[in-house]
Order: structure tokens, then C-alpha cells, then sequence
């Protein structure tokens, strides 16, 4: 019998309201992508709980495919955890996921193609290598038979591969040392029988690749127009009224003017078409013609212009077919690819042309000078290209206590303006740059002073010394960093780390010299011990009292800060019910508070989890971010009590109590740090931060066999990790003396 129509209707009805409610439950219940990918870092960074952040990011992955970023992130970061398990073909499987998937997140597919890259393959190491291509004069012989009769001695090769061109087989042999490469070269280029064809250098040793492209017009040098360039900013001048048609006993002036403004090159509009175009300034500037045009690869630009110097002959003209395309190195030796489009019309006739600059990475420089008695003097430089869409006017860095800087200079050695702010233990520079640095230029500044207290007495062995220094470049991005050291006249050197440290001499004292790229996230550790008789550290007694006096003064000004922190957000004398929807945004307000942290702004972290303990005092994950961005902060008493609070709630929090470990390390109180790192560890075995901590408390206790432990622990949460695998090494070999 039929169903009446009104009963079929009533049926839909409630079928679709507890469909509704459903989704309506679910809905209140699921967390945004963003939030579990906070989650999901955290989980990862600092609980080292691998196992939850797949679980959480495939979460993010499952709920956010329309949110191709958060999507794209939490697969890469999958990648990232099989990675760190030395699972590396499926960390393999997941970069290629964000390449092929999310072709648009273009920064994160770069950065799943440099892990790609680091996962070895045989393609890898011949891309790590110099490859030379060669061929045999006669043409039945086998090329990679004739190589081998003549193979140089001690030098590691690997067959590349052979292919065919004009008619010619072509072999080709890689290397990967410049001493090898050298070598091989000398062997093809001695024999009659074998012709060296050409070297393609590492792919490794490329640049990043190029900058923004920069569109320009300009007109004939010296005229009340604008008609001169700095390629490093992209801007234009126009020549002061009184210097335009100077006289001869002005030429200086002019001179001073142009070193000044850092211009490059002027505009020439006069003569024939082919003398029209752009003139460098000879005595500085190298141009080339480009023979592969405006495509033109960053490898073959180096290559053709690094060994050029200035000829007086820095020309880039128009040709009768437009455009025309120059390779050229600026005064500062800069590099980048000029392309002239065409001409105005009308009067004054003007120039139109675009290029574009080797993006070089994000560099460091670091030289100390040391004393008989420790003291560093120093210059650090800093390189980096404005990849953000305006102008950068300002910037700003952090130092520790022990660092003192006395001037500030930029690229050309002009005096840059500073300001400091004393924050806890560390001084915070406000840097205002003499010109702005447009999109896609260099920022270069240096800075420089002394620094105090990083050479120490070794515990039991008269004049010896020893530096010690982890350094994070907190960049973001792969950073070059560049470190030199001057050891003191007279001192004898002992050993150093890593063991391979270049050493040279330099006015008859040892020069001490480390170069390495860092990845994101990553750090450089370089320490070296020395003899010197008779030398003692002056700096010490005067630290020490200085250092008691500033250390009282610091705590009171953190307790009052505490006090205040405390009270603000706990509100005691206000006990407050939360709310499911203060609880949701308190989430919210961490999970940025994260993002930030992430970021290093580390004052707007902490307060972005100020604002998440007001809507929620018992949002653990609030309470440890509080911390960590105070404690980043030099901060350690307010830390301290958030970590604190955290584990109130949390008493297994292995982050919180990672954090306490570190604080009670820089208090002195060893054996509380190992207390904290080991409950730490007990809660989560694979918390990286407090197995490192453990690892080298341990070492520098000389208790080599737990060391041992903690380094392997560490090693097979982290099985690709260098500094474990160095520090295990280290250890068997300590306990092996």
C-alpha cells in the first residue's frame, strides 16, 4: 500500500534535520586547518611526537583541500616527519605531492625541491659535482676507456654518461672536489688524444637564482633629467644643477658625488643608434653581450662574468635588432642581465630598458679579532635581497648582553643611524638605512664592537682556552654564514670543531676560518681551544660584579613585569567560567601566537598569548607558547612561571618542561635542568630539544655513557641529524681516551 504523501514528507523532513544536527555537532567540534596545523608543528618542533603530527597534518590535509596553502603546508610537513624518521623515499613521495599538487604555493614547492635535492640519488651526486665533458680526436676509440688509461691519481670520479653532438660522441666524468676537477682539466688539456669539450660546476654552487625584473627609462648622461642608475636599488638620478656642466677643478667634486649615490651607469643617447644606450662607469663596471639573450641561466652568468674585470669598456648599446641583451657586474660586484627594449619619443630622447640581479642567499659575516685577554673585536656583515613588493627603509636585529656595538656602517662604508632597547638580556637595534632598498635590492649593512666573555679557562689545563658557539640564524631561509677568527699572538691552537676548520696564517698569527649554508631551522656549531702562557682573562673580575649588579637589577625588573603579566591575564580576584566559544578563540588567538612565534616575532607572540589566557587561563598550549616567546625573549623569570602554570594543568607537558631545563641550565642548577629534561623525556621519548640538552650537560659532566644514550635516543628520533651524529661520535670517543 502506498505511503501517504504528507508521512513521506514529515520523513525527509526529520531525516534532514539530523542530517543538520550532525553537521552542526561536527562542525562545533572540528578545529579550523589553520589550528591543527599549529597543532601539528608543535607537535612536531617541539613535543618531537612524530607519530601525532602525521596524524594531526593528515587531519589538516582530510578537512582543508579547498585551503590549498594549509594543504600544501601540512604535506610538506609530512614529508618533513618520514624525513626525520629516515624514511626518506616517502618523505620523497610527499615533496613531490607539494611540486605536483600545489604547483601555485611556489615557496613551499621550492622548498620540497631543496629537500628533494637532498635526498641522494645518483642524479644527486652528479648534480653536487663539477662535471667535465670531453671527447676522444679519434673517433673509434671509447672515450671513457682512453680517460681511464690516463686517470689522474687520488682523484674520485664517476661516469656520468655519453651522448651524441655534431656528428661527435661526447663523454662525461664528474668530480666532486675543485682539487680533483683541477686536475682532471690539467690531464685533457696535456694529452693530444682527448679534447676537453667544457666544466659544468656544481648545482649546488649556483646562485639562488634571479631577483624581480626592474623596467627603467633613462636619458642622456648629464642632462637635467633623470640619467643615471644604481642597479643594486633601482633608482634613478638626476646630476646636481652645479655640477652638471662642471669645470675642470670640479671633476673631484663629481667624482665624491658618484662614489656617494653608489650610481653604476649613465645614460647615451647621442650618435648613431648602435653608440646608444647605457654607459657604466669604466674604472668600476664590467658588461658583456649575452650570448643566450634575457633566459640566460644564473650558473652561465657567473661563470662568464666572475673571472671579468673593468676594461673601460662597460658599453651596453643598441644593436640594429632590438633588444639587446648584456651580462654586467656592478661597482660593488654585484651581477645581472640587462636588456635594452627600445627608445622614447620625442625630446629628450630616453633609454627604455629592463634587468634583473643574481639573487644572492641570505649571507653572514662574522670576524673577531681576539685578545690576549679574550676580548672580540668584531664586524659582522649582514646580505640580503628586499623580497618583499616595497621599499625597505628599516630593520632590526637582537644581540646578546656580552655584545657591545660601537658604529654601523652600510655596502659603501657610509655611517648608518641605530637605536638600542635593553630587553632582559639582550639589546635590540632599530637600524634606519641611508636609502630606502627598493624591491629586489641589496640590504648590506655591518656592525661592530666587542664582545666579552665567549673564551673560557678549561677546567684543570693551566693557559688553555676554549670558544664555544651554537649560532641560529633565525633567518627563515638558507643562510650562508661566514665566520673568521684571529687567535690572540703566540697562541698555540689545540683543536677545533668541526675538526676540518680551515687554518691559515696572517701576520704571524693563526686565522681560523668556517663557511657553511644553514638550512631553515638550522644552526652552525664552531668552538676551538688554544694555549697561551701567561694569559689571563682581564675582562673576568669586572664582568663578574658588573654582571651581579646588572642580574639584580634585571630580577626585580622581571619579578614587577611578572607580577603584572600574572595579574593581568589570571585576573585571581575574578574567577572566570569559559565558554565553549571563548575556548574556540582562545585555540585561535595561540595558534597564531604560534605563527608569529615561528616567525621570530617573538613581542607580538607573547602577547598574541596574552589574549589567549584571558579567554581561557587553562589553555595549556597558551601557557607553554607564553613561555617559549618570553624565555626566546631573554626573559627567564616570567618564562619560568608560565612553563610553570602550564604543567599545573599539564604535569607531563614535555615542551614546558624542556623549557624549565633550559632555564635552569643558564641558572647554573645543573641537576634541576637534567630533572626537568629527563620527566621531559619520560613523557615524550622522541622530545628532541631535551635529549640535546641532556646529551651535552652529559658530556660536559664527562658521564660519557649516558651521553651515549641520550645521543642515540636522539639519533633514532632524528636519524639524518648532524650535531647527534658528531656529538655520539664525540662521545664514544671520550669515553675511549
Amino acid at each position: 500500500m502506498e505511503r501517504p504523501k504528507h508521512t513521506k514528507t514529515v520523513t525527509n523532513i526529520l531525516l534532514a534535520c539530523s542530517f543538520l544536527l550532525g553537521f552542526l555537532a561536527s562542525a562545533a567540534q572540528a578545529k579550523p586547518a589553520s589550528v591543527l596545523l599549529q597543532e601539528g608543528l608543535y607537535a612536531e618542533e617541539i613535543d618531537g611526537d612524530l607519530d601525532a603530527a602525521i596524524r594531526i597534518y593528515e587531519q589538516v590535509i582530510a578537512q582543508a583541500e579547498a585551503a590549498q596553502q594549509t594543504a600544501a603546508q601540512a604535506t610538506f610537513r609530512i614529508g618533513m616527519c618520514h624525513l626525520k624518521r629516515g624514511e626518506k623515499q616517502k618523505a620523497a613521495e610527499y615533496f613531490r605531492d607539494v611540486i605536483s599538487k600545489y604547483p601555485k604555493q611556489e615557496p613551499l614547492a621550492a622548498k620540497a625541491r631543496e629537500q628533494l635535492s637532498r635526498i641522494r640519488t645518483v642524479e644527486d651526486i652528479i648534480a653536487d659535482s663539477f662535471v667535465i665533458h670531453y671527447r676522444t680526436v679519434d673517433p673509434a676509440k671509447d672515450g671513457l676507456t682512453e680517460f681511464n688509461k690516463n686517470h689522474p691519481r687520488g682523484v674520485r670520479t664517476h661516469h656520468a654518461g655519453r651522448y651524441r653532438q655534431n656528428g661527435q660522441t661526447i663523454n662525461t666524468i664528474c668530480t666532486d672536489t675543485e682539487a680533483g676537477k683541477d686536475k682532471i682539466v690539467s690531464m685533457l688539456n696535456s694529452r693530444d688524444d682527448l679534447v676537453l669539450i667544457k666544466v659544468v660546476p656544481p648545482k649546488s654552487a649556483a646562485p639562488a637564482g634571479f631577483g624581480p625584473v626592474i623596467e627603467r627609462v633613462i636619458y642622456q648622461g648629464g642632462s637635467a633629467h633623470e640619467c643615471l642608475i644604481d642597479f643594486e636599488t633601482g633608482k634613478l638620478f638626476k646630476v646636481p644643477e652645479p655640477l652638471r656642466d662642471h669645470s675642470e677643478e670640479q671633476t673631484e667634486q663629481v667624482w665624491e658625488w658618484v662614489n656617494a649615490t653608489g650610481v653604476d651607469a649613465a645614460g647615451d643617447t647621442g650618435g648613431a643608434l648602435t653608440s646608444q644606450g647605457l654607459q657604466g662607469f669604466q674604472d668600476d663596471m664590467v658588461a658583456a653581450p649575452a650570448p643566450e639573450g634575457w633566459r640566460e641561466s644564473p650558473e652561465v652568468l657567473v661563470a662568464m662574468m666572475k673571472p671579468l674585470r673593468a676594461d673601460g669598456k662597460a658599453r651596453m648599446f643598441a644593436k640594429l635588432k632590438l633588444p639587446t641583451t648584456y651580462y654586467f657586474k656592478t661597482r660593488e660586484g654585484n651581477m645581472g642581465v640587462l636588456q635594452i627594449l627600445g627608445f622614447t619619443e620625442g625630446e629628450p630622447r630616453g633609454v627604455r630598458f629592463r634587468y634583473k640581479m643574481l639573487q644572492e642567499p641570505y649571507t653572514q659575516k662574522f670576524y673577531a679579532d681576539i685578545g690576549p685577554d679574550g676580548t672580540f673585536n668584531f664586524e659582522t656583515t649582514v646580505r640580503m635581497v628586499n623580497e618583499s613588493g616595497s621599499p625597505v627603509k628599516t630593520t632590526s636585529f637582537v644581540n646578546s648582553d656580552f655584545v657591545k656595538v660601537t658604529a654601523m656602517h652600510d655596502g659603501r662604508g657610509r655611517p648608518i643611524q641605530f637605536t638600542t632597547a635593553h630587553q632582559g638580556d639582550h639589546w635590540r637595534y632599530h637600524v634606519t638605512f641611508n636609502e630606502p632598498v627598493a624591491p629586489g635590492g641589496m640590504m648590506v649593512y655591518s656592525h661592530e664592537g666587542t664582545m666579552t666573555g665567549l673564551i673560557k679557562t678549561v677546567p684543570g689545563e693551566k693557559d688553555t682556552f676554549r670558544f664555544y658557539m651554537r649560532h641560529y640564524p633565525s633567518a627563515g631561509r638558507p643562510t650562508l654564514r661566514i665566520e673568521t677568527y684571529l687567535l690572540p699572538e703566540g697562541a698555540e691552537l689545540l683543536s677545533t670543531t668541526p675538526a676540518d676548520m680551515q687554518r691559515r696564517e696572517k701576520d704571524g698569527r693563526i686565522e681560523l676560518h668556517v663557511e657553511e649554508t644553514i638550512p631553515p631551522g638550522g644552526s652552525i656549531t664552531t668552538a676551538f681551544k688554544y694555549r697561551l702562557p701567561g694569559a689571563e682573562l682581564s675582562w673576568r673580575l669586572e664582568e663578574l660584579s658588573a654582571s651581579k649588579n646588572k642580574r639584580a637589577e634585571r630580577v626585580a625588573e622581571n619579578r614587577a613585569e611578572m607580577n603584572r603579566d600574572i595579574e593581568a591575564v589570571l585576573k585571581l580576584d575574578k574567577p572566570k567560567v569559559v565558554s565553549d566559544r571563548d575556548k574556540r578563540a582562545s585555540e585561535n588567538l595561540a595558534a597564531e601566537g604560534w605563527r608569529l612565534w615561528q616567525q621570530r616575532k617573538l613581542p607580538e607572540a607573547e602577547q598574541k598569548f596574552k589574549e589567549a589566557l584571558e579567554k581561557d587561563p587553562m589553555n595549556a598550549n597558551a601557557w607553554n607558547g607564553l613561555g617559549w616567546s618570553q624565555s626566546n625573549q631573554g626573559k627567564p623569570l616570567n618564562a619560568k612561571v608560565s612553563f610553570e602554570k602550564c604543567l599545573e594543568i599539564e604535569p607531563t607537558h614535555a615542551a614546558a618542561l624542556n623549557g624549565l631545563g633550559w632555564i635552569a641550565k643558564g641558572e647554573g642548577t645543573t641537576d634541576d635542568a637534567i630533572g626537568y629534561w629527563q620527566k621531559a623525556v619520560a613523557a615524550t621519548p622522541t622530545a628532541t630539544a631535551a635529549l640535546n640538552g641532556l646529551a651535552v650537560t652529559c658530556m660536559e659532566r664527562k658521564e660519557y655513557d649516558e651521553a651515549i644514550k641520550y645521543y642515540e635516543m636522539w639519533l633514532k628520533a632524528e636519524p639524518d641529524n648532524a650535531d647527534a651524529k658528531e656529538g655520539l661520535k664525540k662521545a664514544k670517543a671520550a669515553k675511549n681516551e
